[in-house]
């Protein structure tokens, strides 16, 4: 971070909903973090592939994140603080349906779900007989917010009538936060619902389908102000109401607003729950690979490949095997064995299979397996699954060998995990010190409503997390990787019964 000191009188905030819970960072507008905390919440499967979450729950989780961090930054600041302005992010493609009164007709449905899956097939055809595939860009899949969509038109009709507005999730938060009801074209872009090129709603698409327009939201910028805080929420926040809230950006464009990555020429690479690997490009027509995103970024678009199964994998991998996360770590950094692979699909894969139905597997087991080589397996299926989506970006793009690659999240943590995905790369890799780029990135978007800078670009420099230490790939182990990431691709090709997109 930069070492800028701010006046208390301007802390800022980030809020980042995410799939499993809410994390809230305060920082100055010199990047100072003040404090930070997260309230985690339940994530609901009432029938098979189902996944949905309560939005008063997302909201209540917030003001217990809130008050914690609120007291952390106020022990940290003796003189005591005051928040300038709050920015939001979140999980992407998760959505809920407001009433007349603005309350929920049901829980939200988040992008983990699959209850949809068997329309798939039928909408993809629709996209394609009316040509709308240049305009939204990406493959249909049963999480994106068109598939779920269609499958409440169908199932819950009368919920549907009900409804009078759509919202995203972080949508939402700033809903009860001001009252305002618009989303962002970040968002938007993910939903299967937008004309990328054009960035407007595809009215076409939705008529097609049969789905009405009218709940959908006005579409605005991400740093565009949405108003201050309402006295409930105030109240609610222990706020005065001069705070200001912008609309908010979706969680990976968010993030690389701390990361810097908003030009094209960069790589950001995520390492989380999943693992995303991005770089933003000046064409609004670009054809990709169906198994890379297509957004909309802060000012032109972002190509995007998505790991579903990356931190959570590890976290599977050392539960089942009764492993600590520092002897996880311990075995990432292992001599490179001739032992088993291990295929992280476990909730299905989109980059670069594009296979919701996919599913994980172990590869080479013998009598003589140890407990030891599996915990290394599970390091390297992680690892190899980074390098299928920076090798399906880089060559998207036409990126040159020496583009940067910045890299966060969690699993930066564990330095020879990040070797490890280094030396599978075979990549330099620039680490960023803070794990909580994308609820920094948040707070990046609340500094530019509350008037703390001159705009998007002064604020990314002032708050901008500075680039840490350079990892270099051992080149060694990188060929010994780059020839066990060979044969496995052959083992997962043969097992899922498909070739690599």
């Amino acid at each position: 971070m930069n070492n800028t000191q701010a006046t208390t009188k301007n802390t800022l905030v980030g809020i980042d909903l995410g799939t499993s819970g809410v994390k809230v960072v305060f920082v100055t507008p010199g990047g100072r973090t003040l404090a930070a905390a997260t309230r985690n919440y339940e994530t609901a499967s009432p029938y098979d592939g189902w996944a949905e979450q309560d939005p008063d729950q997302w909201w209540r989780s917030t003001i217990e994140a809130f008050r914690d961090a609120s007291a952390q930054a106020s022990l940290a600041e003796p003189n005591g603080i005051e928040v300038a302005g709050i920015g939001l992010t979140g999980q992407m493609h998760s959505f809920v349906l407001l009433d007349g009164d603005n309350t929920p007709v049901r829980p939200a449905i988040v992008w983990m779900d699959a209850r949809a899956r068997n329309l798939v097939p039928e909408i993809s055809a629709t996209i394609d007989r009316g040509g709308f595939k240049q305009s939204v860009k990406n493959r249909v899949a049963a999480g994106l917010t068109l598939s779920p969509f269609v499958w409440v038109s169908r199932h819950e009709p009368r919920l549907l009538e009900r409804a009078r507005k759509l919202l995203f999730a972080k949508d939402y938060l700033r809903f009860r936060l001001t009252g305002d009801l618009r989303t962002d074209i970040t968002d938007a872009s993910g939903s299967l619902l937008l004309d990328i090129p054009k960035r407007r709603w595809s009215g076409e698409l939705l008529e097609a389908l049969a789905l009405p327009i009218g709940v959908l939201p006005e579409i605005v910028n991400p740093w565009d102000c949405a108003g201050r805080v309402t006295a409930a929420a105030a109240d609610e926040l222990g706020l005065n109401r001069r705070t200001w809230v912008p609309v908010g950006a979706a969680d990976e464009q968010a993030s690389t607003r701390a990361t810097g990555v908003l030009e094209p020429g960069t790589v950001q690479l995520m390492l989380g729950t999943g693992v995303q690997v991005a770089s933003p490009t000046a064409v609004g027509d670009l054809d990709l690979p169906e198994s890379l995103n297509y957004f909309c970024h802060h000012h032109g678009w972002l190509a995007q490949g998505s790991v579903q199964n990356g931190g959570s994998a590890l976290t599977w991998v050392r539960t089942v095997l009764q492993g600590e996360w520092d002897e996880l770590e311990q075995h990432a950094g292992r001599r490179l064995p001739q032992g088993p692979f291990f295929l992280p699909y476990l909730t299905g894969e989109r980059t670069p299979v594009m296979d919701e139905q996919a599913t994980g597997a172990w590869f080479k087991l013998r009598h003589s397996t140890a407990r030891s080589d599996l915990l290394y397996a599970g390091c390297e299926g992680v690892a190899f699954t980074a390098l299928d989506a920076v090798e399906a970006v880089f060559h998207a793009l036409k990126l040159s060998e020496q583009t940067e690659i910045r890299c966060s999240g969690g699993g930066t943590r564990m330095e020879q995990y990040s070797q490890l995905v280094c030396d599978a790369l075979g990549r330099p890799l620039t680490m960023l010190p803070s794990t909580d780029s994308t609820a920094i990135g948040a707070a990046i978007l609340g500094g530019v409503a509350a008037h703390c800078f001159g705009g998007l670009e002064q604020a990314v420099g002032a708050m901008g997390i500075s680039a840490g230490r350079v990892v270099y790939p051992n080149t060694e182990r990188h060929a010994a990787l780059r020839e066990r990431h060979a044969e496995r691709n052959k083992l997962r090709d043969a097992y899922l019964g498909v070739q690599i997109r």
